[in-house]
C-alpha cells in the first residue's frame, strides 16, 4: 500500500493560515509616505504596495535603472528591510532561503535583463522548491526602447524560465494591483510549477508620479501577515465530503498493510513541523513507513522528530526502494 501527500491534490489539503499578527501595520503603510495630496511616484507605489501586502524583506543589487526603488525603500525602511547582496545569485539565494525557511514572500530588486540572468541559477532552486519570491527588475525607460540600448534584452522572456507569473508594469495607475497579484500567486497553494514572480519594472514609470491611490484589492492569500505552515487538523485534514472519506480510506489502508504500507510526505509537509508529528504518529499507530521525496525544499530534523526515509534519485534504485510497497 503506497500513500502519497502533497501540498494539495485531491488526496489531501495544507492550509496557509494568517495567524497571530496585527493587522496595524497595513493600516500604518497606508498612510506612511506621504500627506494628503501629495504625488507618489511609480517607485513609492510599489514599494508601498509591498509593505501593505505584508512584505518585510527586499534582497537587492540594483543599478542606476533602480535607483528610484532605491529611494523608495529607504525611505519606507522602518517597514521593509533591504539586504544589499553583492551578486545577483548571491540575491535569489538569499530569498530563496529566506522564503524556504520562513514560508514567507521574499523580494529581490535587479539591474536589468542582465541582473536577472546573473540569478537565474538560485531563481531554478527556488521554482523547484516552490519558494514564495517576487522579482523586481528594472528596465529601460518606455520610450528608450527602440534605441537597443547596449544592455536591452527579452526580460519577460528570460523570466518565464523560472517564473509562474510574469508582468511588465507599464501603466503606474495599476502598480500596486500588479504588486499584489505578485505577491498573492506567491501564496497560491499548488504542488507543482512555480511561485516566483517577476514584476519589470521601467524606468520611467518609476519616476512618474501620480495621486496616492488607496491599498491594492488584495484577495485573502495575497496579504502575508504571518503565516503558518501548521495543518489545521480539524477544519482541514478532518473536514467533510469527498476528503475526509478518502482519509479514511488511506488509513484503513495503511492499517491493514502495517509494515507493508508507506506514507510519503511532499515537501510541504517535509517542512512543517506539526505534520511530521502527525506522520509520525500515523506510522506508530499503523506500522508503516515514512518517506519523502527525493529533492524537498527542506525538512526538519532532530529530537523528536521522526526519521524519514528519503527516495532515492535515480530510477532504478527508487523502483527497488518501493518495491517492497
Amino acid at each position: 500500500i503506497f500513500c502519497t501527500v502533497y501540498l494539495q491534490t485531491t488526496k489531501i489539503a495544507l492550509e496557509l493560515t494568517v495567524v497571530g499578527k496585527s493587522i496595524n501595520r497595513t493600516h500604518q503603510a497606508a498612510t506612511m509616505s506621504t500627506n494628503e495630496g501629495d504625488e507618489m511616484s511609480g517607485a513609492e507605489s510599489m514599494v508601498e504596495a509591498l509593505v501593505q501586502c505584508g512584505v518585510e524583506v527586499c534582497f537587492a543589487n540594483p543599478g542606476t535603472t533602480e535607483m528610484c526603488l532605491v529611494a523608495a525603500l529607504d525611505k519606507e525602511g522602518a517597514f521593509i528591510r533591504c539586504v544589499l547582496g553583492l551578486h545577483e545569485n548571491v540575491v535569489t539565494g538569499a530569498a530563496d532561503g529566506y522564503a524556504r525557511m520562513t514560508g514567507l514572500p521574499a523580494v529581490t530588486l535587479l539591474h536589468l535583463g542582465v541582473g536577472l540572468a546573473n540569478g537565474m541559477a538560485n531563481l531554478h532552486n527556488a521554482r523547484r522548491a516552490l519558494s514564495p519570491v517576487v522579482n523586481i527588475v528594472g528596465e529601460m525607460a518606455t520610450w528608450h526602447r527602440q534605441a537597443d540600448a547596449l544592455l536591452a534584452m527579452n526580460i519577460e522572456g528570460m523570466a518565464r524560465h523560472v517564473s509562474g507569473q510574469v508582468r511588465t508594469c507599464e501603466n503606474i495607475a495599476r502598480v500596486k494591483q500588479d504588486v499584489a497579484e505578485a505577491v498573492g500567486h506567491t501564496l497560491r497553494r499548488q504542488v507543482e510549477g512555480s511561485r516566483v514572480a517577476t514584476l519589470v519594472f521601467p524606468h520611467d514609470v518609476q519616476r512618474n508620479t501620480i495621486p496616492p491611490l488607496p491599498a491594492a484589492c488584495v484577495p485573502l492569500q495575497g496579504h502575508v501577515g504571518s503565516l503558518s505552515l501548521e495543518m489545521r487538523a480539524e477544519e482541514t485534514l478532518l473536514g467533510g465530503g469527498s476528503l475526509r472519506a478518502e482519509l479514511d480510506r488511506a488509513c484503513s489502508a495503511l492499517s491493514a498493510a502495517g509494515a507493508g504500507g508507506c506514507l510519503m510526505l511532499g515537501t510541504e509537509l517535509c517542512r512543517c513541523d506539526a505534520s511530521l508529528t502527525r506522520a509520525a504518529r500515523i506510522a506508530a499507530k499503523t506500522g508503516c513507513t515514512l518517506m519523502c521525496e527525493n529533492l524537498f525544499a527542506r525538512v526538519d530534523r532532530g529530537s523528536g522528530r521522526p526519521a524519514l526515509i528519503r527516495l532515492p534519485y535515480f530510477p532504478a534504485d527508487a523502483h527497488v526502494a518501493l518495491g517492497n510497497f
